[in-house]
Protein backbone atom coordinates (compact mmCIF):
# COMPACT_ATOMS: atom_id res chain seq x y z
CA UNK A 1 0.00 0.00 0.00
CA UNK A 2 1.17 3.82 -0.59
CA UNK A 3 0.48 5.98 2.63
CA UNK A 4 1.10 9.94 2.66
CA UNK A 5 1.89 11.01 5.83
CA UNK A 6 1.13 14.89 5.70
CA UNK A 7 1.94 16.77 9.11
CA UNK A 8 3.07 20.42 10.13
CA UNK A 9 5.72 18.74 12.33
CA UNK A 10 8.41 16.97 11.75
CA UNK A 11 12.45 16.44 11.56
CA UNK A 12 14.64 18.72 13.42
CA UNK A 13 11.56 19.28 16.02
CA UNK A 14 11.74 16.67 19.18
CA UNK A 15 8.55 16.25 20.01
CA UNK A 16 5.96 13.32 20.97
CA UNK A 17 4.39 13.83 17.70
CA UNK A 18 7.36 13.64 15.62
CA UNK A 19 8.77 10.60 17.65
CA UNK A 20 5.07 9.06 17.26
CA UNK A 21 4.94 9.94 13.63
CA UNK A 22 8.57 8.66 12.77
CA UNK A 23 7.87 5.49 14.70
CA UNK A 24 4.50 4.81 12.70
CA UNK A 25 6.38 5.46 9.58
CA UNK A 26 9.01 2.72 10.42
CA UNK A 27 6.77 0.04 11.00
CA UNK A 28 4.70 0.70 7.90
CA UNK A 29 7.43 0.40 5.73
CA UNK A 30 9.05 -2.46 7.52
CA UNK A 31 5.97 -4.17 6.91
CA UNK A 32 6.06 -3.44 3.19
CA UNK A 33 4.21 -0.29 2.84
CA UNK A 34 5.30 3.00 0.45
CA UNK A 35 5.49 6.02 2.66
CA UNK A 36 5.68 9.67 1.46
CA UNK A 37 5.68 12.24 4.08
CA UNK A 38 4.94 16.11 3.28
CA UNK A 39 5.81 18.61 5.76
CA UNK A 40 5.49 22.09 5.31
CA UNK A 41 8.76 24.40 4.23
CA UNK A 42 10.48 20.98 2.97
CA UNK A 43 11.56 21.40 -0.48
CA UNK A 44 13.35 17.91 -2.56
CA UNK A 45 12.03 15.09 -3.67
CA UNK A 46 10.86 11.79 -1.65
CA UNK A 47 11.65 8.57 -3.42
CA UNK A 48 13.07 4.59 -2.19
CA UNK A 49 15.36 4.47 -5.11
CA UNK A 50 18.94 6.12 -3.81
CA UNK A 51 19.94 7.03 -7.21
CA UNK A 52 17.03 9.18 -8.11
CA UNK A 53 16.41 10.96 -4.54
CA UNK A 54 20.57 11.91 -4.84
CA UNK A 55 19.68 13.62 -8.24
CA UNK A 56 17.24 15.57 -6.89
CA UNK A 57 18.82 16.79 -3.67
CA UNK A 58 21.30 17.73 -6.23
CA UNK A 59 18.31 19.62 -7.64
CA UNK A 60 17.58 21.94 -4.68
CA UNK A 61 18.25 25.60 -4.92
CA UNK A 62 21.40 25.99 -2.64
CA UNK A 63 20.72 29.60 -1.52
CA UNK A 64 16.61 28.73 -0.32
CA UNK A 65 17.71 26.00 1.80
CA UNK A 66 20.73 27.79 3.53
CA UNK A 67 17.88 31.01 4.31
CA UNK A 68 15.28 28.34 5.36
CA UNK A 69 18.38 26.57 7.75
CA UNK A 70 18.98 30.29 9.11
CA UNK A 71 15.90 30.84 10.26
CA UNK A 72 16.19 27.59 12.17
CA UNK A 73 19.52 28.50 13.73
CA UNK A 74 19.87 28.73 17.79
CA UNK A 75 21.55 32.20 17.14
CA UNK A 76 17.38 32.98 15.66
CA UNK A 77 16.05 30.61 18.15
CA UNK A 78 17.26 32.85 21.15
CA UNK A 79 16.97 36.22 19.27
CA UNK A 80 13.31 35.03 18.99
CA UNK A 81 13.17 33.73 22.88
CA UNK A 82 14.79 37.42 24.25
CA UNK A 83 12.25 39.14 21.86
CA UNK A 84 9.44 37.69 23.86
CA UNK A 85 10.69 37.96 27.37
CA UNK A 86 8.66 40.09 29.67
CA UNK A 87 9.60 41.29 33.15
CA UNK A 88 7.87 39.43 35.92
CA UNK A 89 4.93 41.20 37.34
CA UNK A 90 6.56 41.23 40.76
CA UNK A 91 9.71 42.72 39.42
CA UNK A 92 8.25 45.69 37.71
CA UNK A 93 6.38 46.26 40.99
CA UNK A 94 9.63 46.32 42.93
CA UNK A 95 11.00 48.80 40.53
Amino acid sequence: MRILVASDAWDPQVNGVVVTLRSTEREMRAVGHVVDVVVPGVRGMLNNALRTSALGALAVDRAAVRQAALCHSWQNAMAQFLDNLSPHPAAARAA
